[in-house]
């Protein structure tokens, strides 16, 4: 099934100080709330809808990916050796571990003459069960390339390789990670130095507001380094290879990629930690729109019906296109280990 994204349509309240709310329910029971903002921009960075503050602070976790290889390509890292549009959506991912995730990630190495002790991610247990499973019975050992953000450290040694730059590319003052923040403050026309965080990766993670977040993904959606400048190419590559290949950005039962599937060419969709999300929207009317949602308290959980929740709000989604594989994060239900539903979330706001 494949659906149409909507031109924006926004009431007059669009732009609301309350934040929006995840409750979740156990039966008749409400258990818990979780806060959630949201903000809508435009090319020019206008918030033209949002729930709770534009200016909330927050770090951009693994929503970054797209723009950190964007800081690469953009220097000539694909030149030589070059990348097929499957090895640039796996550098933009937070992959499921996933055997058509590792082989990727292996192909990768080989081109560029590494090896898994290159990757400075560490190893852990593949996001998807059935594959970590059948590593553990196979009685080989997690590694690196089972990290989920392995196709992104791929993609920062060849940045560093390119840069002929030595040491680790963790380093926030090494050559790797300034240009990446160089690049981020030139697509957001910022001055400021960005203060910096560590990620779960163990990668530097700057911190953003979420309008500028949103207007990361805004000139995603664009495919324009800046407001009324000309196609980027590189830009334009990243949102054609992430929504055509959704599966190797996330995987089986992902978020991300059930709403990139279900509107291939239209919508990037990419989750970070700790419960951020950015959306480049692209609408048949020539629109091009850029979200970003944080739940306060970081659980991923309000996340998916929040996000679902808000772009229904701004009219890109209608309530009758909320069906089969974004069925299921609607209202995210939890089923306990009898298979029973247990909870389930209601937006509120």
């Amino acid at each position: 099934m494949t659906i149409t994204i909507q031109p924006l349509v926004l009431s007059n309240n669009a732009i609301k100080t309350d934040v929006m709310t995840a409750e979740l329910w156990r039966g008749a029971v409400l258990e818990s709330k979780h806060s959630i903002h949201a903000t809508l921009v435009n090319e020019a960075g206008e918030v033209l809808a949002s729930a709770g503050d534009p200016l909330l602070t927050t770090t951009a976790r693994s929503s970054l990916k797209p723009f950190q290889l964007w800081a690469g390509l953009r220097r000539g890292v694909s030149d030589e050796p070059s990348f097929s549009d499957e090895e640039l959506a796996l550098m933009c991912a937070s992959h499921n571990g996933e055997p058509e995730h590792i082989q990727g990630c292996e192909a990768l190495l080989h081109k560029l003459g590494a090896t898994v002790s290159d990757l400075e991610c560490g190893a852990h247990a593949p996001y998807h069960s059935p594959s970590a499973e059948a590593i553990l019975r196979s009685g080989e050992s997690y590694t690196a390339l089972h990290n989920n953000c392995s196709g992104k450290h791929c993609g920062l040694l060849a940045l560093r390789s390119y840069l002929k730059a030595q040491g680790s590319y963790l380093d926030p003052n090494h050559p790797t990670q300034q240009v990446i923040f160089d690049s981020v403050r030139e697509l957001l026309n910022i001055n400021r130095a960005l203060a910096i965080g560590v990620d779960g990766c163990s990668l530097p993670t700057p911190e953003l507001q979420l309008k500028e977040m949103a207007l990361l993904f805004a000139r995603l959606a664009s495919g324009r380094a800046s407001e009324g400048s000309s196609q980027d190419p590189h830009l334009e590559r990243i949102f054609k290879a992430m929504s055509a290949h959704p599966r190797l950005v996330a995987g089986t039962g992902r978020f991300d990629t059930a709403l990139m599937s279900v509107a291939p060419g239209q919508v990037v969709s990419k989750v970070g930690g700790e419960a951020i999300r950015g959306v480049a929207i692209r609408t048949p009317d020539g629109g091009r729109y850029g979200v970003a949602l944080k739940v306060s308290d970081g659980a991923m959980r309000a996340l998916h019906p929040a996000c679902l929740a808000f772009l229904e709000r701004c009219g890109f989604l209608t309530r009758a296109q909320l069906t089969g594989d974004l069925a299921r994060f609607v209202n995210y239900p939890e089923t306990n280990w009898s298979g029973l539903e247990v909870t389930r979330i209601h937006i509120r706001g």
